[in-house]
């Protein structure tokens, strides 16, 4: 039976490392524990994501992407379809509704190029749930040192200073996505009045 590799990353640098380059070599996936990221960090962006996909429609649609290709805000139930963006034209729409958001801050420097730009679009955060955008900034912040950990942990298990990848990860495009799916019977609902 195949298994997903769990590695604690609060273990050994040397040995985190070499451990995460057998599993990269090997599985090419894996689950961290040892992260280290505080429970008063974590779990206010838990609870804000449950509280928001909780609000009426009209406050989640309040923040609604304003166009289809807008990297954030709020994606209804049936507003993606995975099948129909490889190919599926014809393929039923997912049953989830969607927020998300990207780099709160803007980089100190200037875009690029516009795919830049796109990426630093404006977070749309909802009035009716404040709250939100203090949790999701102070999660997201603590991701982005998680991932800068982990890429130091890979710089070492392929042999190469720990602080390789330091300058090149600093403003990445991360997004922070939260995904709802509703009990069945409220999919089905909602999914038999889009159909008709």
């Amino acid at each position: 039976m195949p298994f997903v590799p769990v590695i604690d990353i609060s273990a050994d640098p040397e040995a985190v490392a070499a451990d995460l380059d057998e599993i990269c070599r090997t599985a090419g996936f894996f689950q961290i524990t040892g992260h280290g990221v505080p429970d008063d960090v974590a779990d206010p962006a838990w609870t804000t994501a449950t509280m928001f996909f909780d609000l009426p429609l009209a406050d989640k649609l309040s923040v609604a992407r304003p166009t289809p290709d807008y990297p954030y805000g709020y994606i209804p139930l049936a507003g993606e379809s995975l099948p129909q963006s490889i190919g599926g034209a014809a393929a039923p729409p997912d049953l989830k509704e969607v927020y998300n958001i990207g780099p709160p801050d803007p980089p100190a420097h200037r875009f690029a190029d516009p795919d830049e730009a796109w990426v630093y679009s404006p977070n749309l955060w909802p009035r009716a749930l404040p709250e939100l955008r203090t949790a999701w900034t102070a999660y997201y912040q603590a991701l982005r040192d998680l991932g800068d950990r982990l890429m130091s942990l890979f710089a070492r298990g392929l042999g190469l200073p720990p602080g390789f990848f330091a300058g090149t990860t600093g403003h990445g495009a991360n997004a922070l996505r939260a995904i709802n799916y509703p009990a069945r019977q409220a999919a089905a609902l909602s999914g038999q009045l889009r159909a008709g």
